[in-house]
């Protein structure tokens, strides 16, 4: 017997190649388990005989195999015997694979989403019939080319995008793990700058120009594609996040430039991603298919290595140091750089030529150049804007006006003040960016007590969890550990606890910490007992319901 667990038709290009197709997932189970697959030509034959004759079109082109010419995904079927265990991020282009586990996992190309629908339908007829079909069982053949016929003739076509889409329309992708909200937000703002009406999609919405079109997570290559087939948007600058790159793919063909930031551990263990080096091999997508730029983060090794799978013309290397050897060289030999010195100040050179020096206090959203993300941010953003075409000026007079606001760049170091006391609200993700965080808040003078209200996503790890909390440790007098809105498959206060164990694990005095029972009375403990002068640090900001995160702290929407 076998049981479909899952089918995703993924857009190209994706982990499998340039190619679109539909990922499924099937679990063997009892005497099927033991199948493995070996070519029957007269099936096959029969098989591709069968789908020609009834008209259904093949879902990739055809391949040979001694002198029977069948459909590829029929090969797929019927001769794999490799094992993968994760085909999220081991795949192989065009596989059919049995994991040790009884698992069995298919990737099917095909050229049109409209194709990718259709063999949905059939997917399900290929789970319950596919161990008839190894075995020479002509009615399965026609279950499978019956249905296939079926689902083909009432599929419906997708929207394409314009023609000259390509053409008309610079697209920046960003990537990374920390920080692709912040950039993207600063280089669409160094385009809008030139008098682009500029497209955007982050993990917060969706912009045209400076209105906001969509709310909430739409960091993927479909919603680019939305703001893409907008006659009024003469840009694109899209975060292309973990989750979407995936689950479907880039969906786009390719970006004009693209531009990985860094690899760090905040999604290691979710959805099969493993290690580092797993989430390397799915962020590369994005520079592996730009075509005229990549931008890349010379400080990490895995980021670094991306460098062979870059087929664009030009490349920049980014540092937040001056001596990196990597970085030296790429220089010496005539490539595009950008890095920070010792006294903070930005540099972006092309080969030998300067492109153009920027102080990072001159950048508002660094605060006088004391939060180092932004600096990094920055040269990345100067570096993307600089392989579209912008001129330093240009790119360079945005920056100086940039800060990090509720308006600009919501949820990411805005200050509120006017209070009695101060609120400083900071979406972050991971213990690099926690660290650097309770770094800041170190160096703040503050006439009252530092609080932080803290929470994580439920689907992390604990180990993950304890870092978080552990990097705060003799940041603040006061703690708060809370769940964040999204509770992501724990029960309530559980999220809290472990922050909150953490925390004591890490030397903080236990009548310091206080772990809420549920998110609302994270934010009563939080903002119950400030006084005037205090600091709140809230690291619970929520950008699907801003309003309401805003009315609960008592802040002006």
């Amino acid at each position: 017997m076998l049981k479909q667990l899952r089918r995703q038709f993924m857009q190209g290009p994706n982990l499998w190649g340039g190619q679109s197709g539909l990922a499924i997932e099937l679990r063997a189970e009892g005497e099927a388990r033991e199948l493995r697959w070996r070519p029957r030509p007269a099936v096959l034959e029969d098989l591709w005989r069968t789908l020609r004759e009834s008209g259904a079109v093949p879902l990739a082109r055809a391949a040979t195999v001694g002198n029977a010419r069948f459909p590829l995904f029929a090969l797929m079927l019927a001769t794999a015997e490799a094992v993968v265990r994760d085909y999220c991020v081991r795949p192989r282009p065009g596989t059919c694979s049995v994991a040790e586990d009884g698992v069995i996992r298919l990737f099917l190309p095909c050229d049109e989403e409209r194709t990718g629908r259709a063999a949905w339908a059939v997917s399900l007829v290929v789970a319950t019939q596919l161990g008839a079909l190894v075995r020479g069982d002509p009615q399965a053949v026609l279950a499978v080319a019956g249905a296939y016929r079926k689902a083909r003739s009432t599929a419906q076509r997708a929207v394409p995008l314009p023609p000259d889409a390509r053409a008309r329309v610079p697209i920046a992708g960003i990537t990374g793990s920390l920080g692709k909200t912040t950039t993207c937000h600063m280089v669409a703002e160094i385009l809008g700058g030139t008098g682009l009406t500029v497209g955007r999609s982050t993990t917060q919405g969706m912009w045209v120009g400076h209105t906001m079109v969509d709310r909430g997570d739409r960091a993927g290559g479909g919603w680019a594609a939305r703001l893409l087939q907008d006659p009024t948007v003469q840009a694109g600058v899209f975060e292309l996040a973990r989750g979407g790159l995936l689950k479907r793919g880039m969906t786009l063909d390719g970006v004009d430039v693209g531009a990985v930031l860094n690899i760090e551990d905040n999604h290691v263990g979710i959805d099969g991603i493993t290690s580092r080096e797993d989430m390397a091999g799915l962020k590369r997508l994005v520079v592996q298919h730009a075509r005229q730029a990549a931008v890349l983060n010379a400080d990490d090794p895995l980021c670094l290595a991306m460098r062979s799978c870059v087929t664009a013309p030009r490349l920049w290397l980014v540092s937040m140091h001056p001596h990196n050897a990597a970085l030296q060289a790429h220089q010496a030999a005539g490539g595009a750089v950008a890095y920070a010195d010792e006294a903070a100040t930005l540099h972006w050179f092309d080969g030998g030529r300067l492109v153009g020096r920027l102080p990072a206090a001159d950048v508002p959203a660094t605060w006088q150049g004391r939060w180092r993300p932004a600096i990094a941010h920055s040269l990345f953003a100067v570096a993307i804007a600089s392989a579209m075409g912008v001129p330093f000026e240009a790119s360079a007079a945005t920056l100086r006006r940039f800060d990090s606001t509720p308006a600009s760049n919501p949820g990411r170091m805005n200050f509120y003040q006017g209070l009695p006391h101060s609120v400083l609200a900071c979406h972050i993700d991971g213990p690099q960016a926690t660290a650097e965080l309770a770094a800041f808040v170190k160096g703040l003078e503050v006439a009252g007590r530092k609080s932080l209200l803290v929470c994580t996503a439920g689907n992390r790890p604990d180990e993950y969890i304890f870092k978080v909390a552990q990097t705060f440790a003799g940041a603040f007098s006061r703690y708060v550990c809370s769940d964040w809105g999204e509770l992501r498959g724990r029960p309530p206060g559980e999220v809290a606890r472990l922050l909150a164990q953490g925390l004591r694990e890490a030397g903080v005095p236990a009548e310091q910490v206080v772990a809420a029972a549920t998110a609302e009375e994270g934010v009563r403990l939080a903002y119950g007992d400030l006084r005037a002068g205090d600091l709140v640090v809230d690291n619970t900001v929520s950008d699907a319901d801003r309003a309401g995160w805003l009315a609960a702290r008592g802040l002006a929407p």
